[in-house]
């Protein structure tokens, strides 16, 4: 599938003494990718549907007193749906809890320190705690129901980070969804700057296993629980 990004970098995307895939290297990446078993996807869908029913069924209460409380705090719709690139480089809606004041930005680099600097100022004391317990992420799980995300996967991006950082290596992120968790999560979140959270992400899409899944999903519960690299 041809993604409809400008073949270039502006960014390593390759940290400093590992070795690229170079030219030519994107095809044995494929092919790699192409040998996953059909069965495992089959699974990793399962084990999806199965722990996103289950979490939202066992927190919608939760889910009900976040909404209605973001709603009175800031007194519009609590719902935030931005446009992000899924599987395949298919647009989709990627919910969230709303954490901030004002319009939110339709194409951001979220790791970028005019955006760390600008969403700080328009959050508030409810929203920052929602953020940095990823409560704010709770909605997702509806992505991942519909088939849009999965809970463990690269995180879910704007089409700028794809040009900016990911330049003609886009193709081999996109054959994954996007998921809740992944190895950049796992490893500390907006701590990781963003060349080696490509890094991390091109990783994922390139070794992806159910086991990788579940060390992945562990690491990502324990380091929101301990609230590293939050924004």
């Amino acid at each position: 599938m041809t993604v409809g990004i400008e073949q270039r970098t502006t960014s390593r995307v390759w940290p400093v003494g590992t070795e690229s895939p170079g030219a030519g290297g994107h095809s044995t990446l494929l092919k790699a990718l192409g040998r996953d078993s059909r069965i495992g996807q089959v699974v990793k869908r399962a084990l999806d549907l199965a722990l996103a029913a289950t979490v939202l069924i066992a927190t919608s209460p939760l889910f009900l007193l976040i909404a209605f409380g973001l709603f009175v705090h800031l007194s519009r719709n609590p719902f935030f749906a931005h446009e992000r690139v899924g599987r395949g480089g298919t647009i989709f809606r990627c919910l969230k809890f709303r954490t901030m004041r004002g319009p939110e930005p339709e194409e951001e680099l979220p790791l970028h320190p005019a955006f760390k600097e600008g969403a700080e100022r328009r959050t508030t004391l409810l929203t920052r705690w929602l953020r940095r317990t990823s409560l704010d992420e709770l909605p997702q799980l509806l992505n991942v129901v519909l088939g849009q995300m999965s809970i463990v996967g690269p995180r879910p991006i704007v089409r700028k980070e794809l040009d900016v950082y990911y330049g003609p290596l886009a193709p081999v992120l996109l054959i994954v969804r996007p998921g809740m968790a992944g190895l950049w999560m796992a490893n500390g979140r907006s701590n990781v700057d963003y060349p080696e959270r490509a890094f991390l992400e091109l990783k994922y899409a390139t070794t992806w296993s159910l086991a990788l899944d579940m060390r992945i999903l562990l690491k990502a519960v324990l380091a929101v629980l301990a609230r590293r690299g939050a924004l």
